[in-house]
């Protein structure tokens, strides 16, 4: 008994029609009753009545078809199961990174990781999308992509990813970002009330004034009067440098007072550091290439 043969019973039985079953199988009608007559002839049982009106099954036919209807159940099952494994195991193989990049990620931190991480993996392809916290965590979630790098300091990511995993890249400490023609410009440290009355550009995401997409507790009691919101980092700082706008803007810089080009950074007087991260979801089959970026920071970051 072969599967050939079980399928064109089926089918023949299916459509009460050895032609019409032909027709749906696209092989010829003789094919066909040649693999009925062929069962037939090995089992030595007859599971057809044959006669002018067209064919019908015996009872040991229609043993035979509820027995044979359960056989390609398990084979279609099992097909399924096995090109699942081998997708799987593709997938596992891969070279490909996914990762979502969160403005600062990219205006500040991607270009050096990638020239690090590229020199010692150069076999490794990355696709990047600059994406705001909330369609990280969607999109993780989805696993539409491998990781995340965002800024973050809660201890899970509950009600917005389940099972997220995260390590912590790098340190970034806030400040506050004027024209150098400002006339708090030239202080050494700033506080809250210095700023409060201040135009102000910031990000749409609205992170310096809620944060709760990050975990951050509200950073200051007031909300800018007068603000304008982008979605583009690089247009912040051409705001700032006309001198019409300040921000607030997280720095790799670690310390004191600063300065690039005409633009001047001035801490906090109590000093706000925030960890960048590496965020991904735990739940999911990760590829090769994955699990090299995770030996990669374990090995930078010392933690193996």
């Amino acid at each position: 008994m072969k599967l050939y043969q079980i399928e064109y019973m089926l089918t023949s039985c299916k459509y009460g029609s050895i032609t019409k079953a032909a027709n749906v199988l696209m092989v010829s009608r003789p094919a066909i009753s040649r693999a009925l007559r062929e069962l037939e002839e090995e089992f030595g049982l007859p599971l057809f009545k044959r006669s002018s009106g067209g064919t019908e099954l015996t009872d040991v036919g229609a043993l035979f078809y509820e027995k044979c209807e359960k056989i390609m159940e398990l084979v279609d099952g099992l097909n399924a199961e096995m090109q699942q494994l081998k997708q799987n195991q593709l997938s596992e193989q891969s070279l490909v990174l996914r990762i979502g990049l969160s403005p600062l990620a990219c205006s500040d931190y991607f270009a050096g990781f990638y020239a690090d991480f590229s020199a010692a993996n150069p076999d490794i392809q990355m696709e990047t999308q600059e994406l705001l916290a909330a369609k990280t965590m969607d999109m993780l979630s989805d696993n539409t992509i491998d990781v995340g790098i965002a800024l973050g300091i809660r201890n899970n990511y509950d009600g917005m990813l389940d099972n997220a995993k995260f390590i912590n890249i790098e340190n970034y400490q806030l400040f506050f970002m004027c024209n150098k023609s400002h006339p708090l410009s030239g202080r050494r440290i700033i506080t809250e009330n210095d700023i409060k009355n201040e135009r102000f550009v910031e990000l749409d995401e609205s992170l310096l004034w809620s944060g709760e997409l990050y975990g951050l507790p509200r950073l200051f009691k007031f909300h800018p009067a007068n603000s304008f919101r982008t979605r583009q980092s690089s247009m912040i700082t051409q705001m700032v440098r006309t001198g019409s706008f300040c921000s607030l803007r997280f720095h790799r810089h670690l310390g004191g007072c600063f300065g690039e080009d005409d633009i001047v950074f001035i801490p906090f007087a109590e000093p706000i550091i925030v960890p960048l991260r590496l965020i991904w979801n735990d739940s999911v089959t990760h590829n090769a290439a994955f699990h090299r970026l995770l030996s990669y920071y374990n090995t930078k970051l010392h933690l193996i």
